[in-house]
Formats: C-alpha cells, structure tokens, sequence
C-alpha cells in the first residue's frame, strides 16, 4: 500500500476532485465546540450542487447529504461516492496538519481513502492557501514564515498599479530571494516575477 505524508494526502484529494469535476463553494468557517473550527460548504458537479457538508466540530466526522432527495440528484451522489469507493486505499503518515503545523512525537499512521468529506477539507484548505499568496511575498525566517506587503493583495497592486506592480515585486523579491526562503514562488512567477535571477 502507497504511503503518502499530509501535503501528499491533500494533493490527491485535490487531483480526485478535480477529475471528478467536484468543486467546493460557499465556504464559511465557524467557531465550534471548544474552539474548534467548523465547516459549511457546498458541494457542485460540473458547476450544479448536489450536496451540502457541515463540520460542527464536537469530535465527530463531518456530515455530506445531497441537497435534496430528487431521483437525479440522489443517483448522482450514490455514482461519486461508489467511485470514491473504488480508488485504492493509503497509508496516511501523519507528521502535520493540514495547515502545515507539525506534529509532536513519533509521526502516527493510519489506512485512509478520498472521500467526500475529505475532498472538501482539501479544496477548502487550497482556497485558503491561495488566497494567503496573494496576499504578497511570503518568506521563511528562523522557520517562520513572514508576509511583505503593500497594505493591499497582489492582485489589487496590479489593478491600482498595472506599470508599477510588477517592477515593485520584481525590486522586493530580489531582496527577499537573496536573505530568505521565499514559500510562494509558484503564484508569484504566475503573476510574472523572475525568479532566477542571475
């Protein structure tokens, strides 16, 4: 059996949703039990929602119903679970969370399997990401990670700024890029900044 540690996990989840065309919308966070966080979110197939999924955070699994109990809808949830069923199960090395916070102690293992609820844990915890990379230059200092921003997101720089965005991320990158780990290199090469410099 395949052994995959968190981010790998996550990275197959998010490659399962996308060839099941499974998108997760309306994500909204809650305080729960104990401080724990909470989950609602919809679930689409092909840009149509076909079912809901709620975390309460009191301990037990999260809750995944279609959104109603039309014969179209309730065939099509049945056909994405079964194939979900179907994919070869993992072992799951467990040595952070999802949010990349490491894990004390000797990493523990566990068998596992895409499934719904966590294809929505994935796809919600991307957004997340995605959004925070646009947020500016993210960069690693004595293992922590650090953001350097313009009191505004990358994207807002380039629709404030067209001409001048770029050369100001180019300028702050090099100086970053030269002292630090920079995290989001993949977004901001996106955006169009150099990243080897010479």
């Amino acid at each position: 059996m395949i052994k995959y540690n968190t981010k790998e996990v996550q990275a197959l989840e998010i490659k399962t949703a996308k060839d099941l065309n499974i998108t997760v919308k309306n994500i909204k966070y809650f305080k729960g039990h104990d401080g724990m966080q909470g989950i609602n979110a919809d679930l689409y197939h092909k840009n149509k929602k076909f079912a809901t999924a709620y975390d309460d955070a009191k301990g037990g699994g999260m809750d995944v119903r279609p959104v109603d109990y039309e014969l179209t809808t309730l065939t099509l949830f049945k056909e994405i679970e079964t194939k979900l069923r179907a994919l070869p199960k993992y072992i799951h090395i467990y040595t952070s969370s999802r949010s990349g916070k490491p894990i004390g102690g000797k990493p523990s293992e566990y068998e596992s399997q895409v499934s719904l609820d966590s294809i929505v844990d994935a796809l919600a915890l991307k957004k997340e990401e995605d959004k925070h990379e646009k947020q500016g230059i993210i960069y690693k200092e004595n293992g922590k990670k650090y953001v350097s921003h313009w009191n505004m997101s990358i994207p807002q720089m380039f629709k404030k700024f067209p001409k001048k965005a770029l050369p100001t991320l180019q300028a702050k990158y090099a100086t970053l890029s030269a002292k630090h780990e920079i995290v989001n290199k993949d977004y901001l090469a996106e955006v169009g900044v150099v990243l080897d410099l010479v």
